[in-house]
């Protein structure tokens, strides 16, 4: 997979680091209400009732990345007017939470980009590409919300994790920063002590010598 290398390099630590090392490996949330979760093995994979999205990183549903996986027929119904009550209260939570939501597509047929099948108009949903495409901006630059086309179920799964995973090194890379910060001003506090110590025994030993 395109992550394995970059994740396995961001991995890269060293065999001591304490509490730093149980928490290189993310546990996975999936919502109850996802009939077919992205589940990942190698992995712990949780299912309870998200507030929004489908999967995302337990204990960072609001700091890092959501995502809430549709159909892409889904997704043009969501954006469609007898539909849109259903899309305005998905982006009224996203809004409440502050949550960082991305969109994944996902579309039955693999053979086609799913792009390609949107401008061919063969993804059997009744709306234009000008209409898709301009919700999909409207998405990113209103309200901060990256669509993703995966493609199938599996692109999907392996594209979810990828961005999971790549959002999941920058929380261990901050916890690495902090953990050696710390370490360093241990040192130089314990280094501290010591040349005070030195320093006040130095006046006994020359009286001494008198």
């Amino acid at each position: 997979m395109r992550h394995s290398r970059k994740v396995s390099e961001a991995f890269a630590l060293p065999r001591k680091c304490n509490v730093i090392q149980t928490a290189v490996k993310p546990i996975f949330i999936h919502d109850t209400r996802d009939k077919q979760p992205y589940v990942y093995a190698g992995y712990e994979n949780l299912r309870q009732k998200m507030n929004l999205g489908d999967i995302g990183i337990l204990g960072h549903e609001l700091d890092l990345p959501v995502f809430d996986r549709k159909h892409f027929v889904d997704f043009a119904g969501c954006i469609t007017s007898h539909k849109s009550g259903r899309w305005a209260r998905l982006l009224e939570r996203k809004k409440d939470t502050g949550a960082k939501l991305g969109l994944i597509l996902e579309f039955a047929e693999d053979r086609v980009p799913l792009e390609c099948a949107i401008l061919q108009r063969k993804h059997g949903a009744r709306v234009t590409p000008a209409h898709i495409f301009g919700n999909v901006k409207s998405l990113r630059e209103k309200h901060g919300i990256p669509v993703h086309f995966a493609g199938s179920w599996a692109k999907g799964k392996a594209l979810a994790l990828e961005l999971l995973l790549e959002a999941w090194t920058q929380v261990v890379s901050e916890m690495l920063r902090s953990e050696r910060a710390s370490l360093s001003i241990n040192m130089s506090a314990c280094g501290a002590t010591e040349m005070a110590g030195a320093d006040g025994a130095r006046p006994a030993a020359s009286s001494k010598t008198r």
